[in-house]
């Protein structure tokens, strides 16, 4: 036994096709539906109009119904008796619910997947440009202590070649070097040591 609210189909498109037949019956012997000025044809003709649409409407909705049952069905067997209208829907919406659910724990797995930023480091590619300005800077004042030292051990050991000694790096050239531009010098320069 089907409940009335549940069991839409058909219940719209059998009294439309009920009324549509019976207003043919109540006309009266003389006049004919063909006869353009009658007054029964004026109105069949919108009735008769809005039964096919309703009729239309209900087999869109029916056949709605009947694809949300295949698809329930995929994944939870046929019960023995057909469903009922109401009861596909909440089957529907428990299983976009069950969806929604493996969508929420897929999405959070992909997350903890992503690599996580160092720091402050948001992108890799400038942390790499950020490391190769460091070591270039740091090979920089590395070849000026050298040149610093050879000097003066050329001094200890009375070269006469030498003739004013060079200061020594001093703090405010440490600041300057560090304003290098990375594209105008190179990264491993080939220069005397």
């Amino acid at each position: 036994m089907s409940d009335p609210v549940d069991d839409l189909e058909g219940s719209s498109s059998s009294a439309s096709f009920n009324n549509s037949s019976n207003s043919s019956d109540l006309s009266s012997p003389g006049e004919t539906s063909e006869s353009p000025n009658s007054s029964s044809s004026s109105s069949k003709n919108p009735r008769e109009a809005h039964n096919v649409k309703e009729r239309r409407r209900m087999g869109t909705i029916n056949q709605g119904f009947r694809t949300l049952s295949e698809i329930i069905h995929r994944y939870k067997p046929k019960p023995e008796h057909k469903m009922s209208k109401a009861s596909i829907l909440q089957l529907t919406v428990k299983h976009i619910k069950n969806i929604e659910a493996k969508y929420e724990v897929i999405r959070d797995a992909a997350f903890q997947l992503q690599p996580k930023p160092i720091g402050n480091i948001v992108d890799p590619e400038q942390h790499i440009e950020r490391l190769k300005q460091a070591i270039e800077k740091e090979h920089t004042l590395r070849m000026l202590y050298e040149k610093e030292l050879v000097q003066m051990r050329k001094m200890a050991a009375g070269d006469t070649s030498v003739t004013q000694p060079q200061p020594p790096v001093l703090p405010d050239l440490y600041a300057t070097l560090c304003q290098v531009n990375p594209t105008t010098s190179t990264f491993f320069p080939t220069g005397n040591k």
